[in-house]
């Protein structure tokens, strides 16, 4: 992000946001990365489950990833939703297709990484009320 910070509005609108998130990019940049290389998609649909954050790793030098959506289970597949951009289809979330297809479908995309979230208990914060009806 910070070498593409023109890109990110609030890094454009804040630039003493540059610095610290460069510490967050070098600290990040430091854990080990785990890719389900694209002919491997297929065999591994069967573990990824609803909610599993997925990202598309790319070929491209600038970066470890292009795109990220969510998984969904339909039937026997796992399904990519995401949200596509402005020029593609107007921006909206869409239920895609199975990842493998997805992930085949450009040469540019090299596989995915796959992030499980952890069930946590709802946050303390949500028993204040920050938004009051007048």
């Amino acid at each position: 992000m910070t070498v593409q910070w023109k890109n990110y509005r609030y890094l454009r609108s804040d630039t003493s946001l540059i610095e610290p998130m460069g510490r967050i990019e070098a600290r990040v940049s430091k854990l080990p990365v785990y890719h389900i290389p694209k002919d491997q998609v297929r065999d591994a649909e069967k573990y990824l489950q609803n909610g599993d954050v997925c990202a598309i790793t790319t070929t491209h030098h600038s970066g470890y990833t292009s795109h990220v959506g969510l998984i969904i289970r339909i039937k026997d597949r796992a399904y990519f939703t995401h949200a596509t951009s402005e020029r593609d289809k107007g921006r909206m979330a869409i239920i895609d297709r199975p990842i493998t297809d997805y992930v085949n479908g450009r040469s540019k995309h090299a596989g995915i990484i796959i992030c499980r979230p952890n069930d946590l208990p709802p946050s303390a914060a949500w028993k204040n009320t920050y938004v009051r009806k007048n």
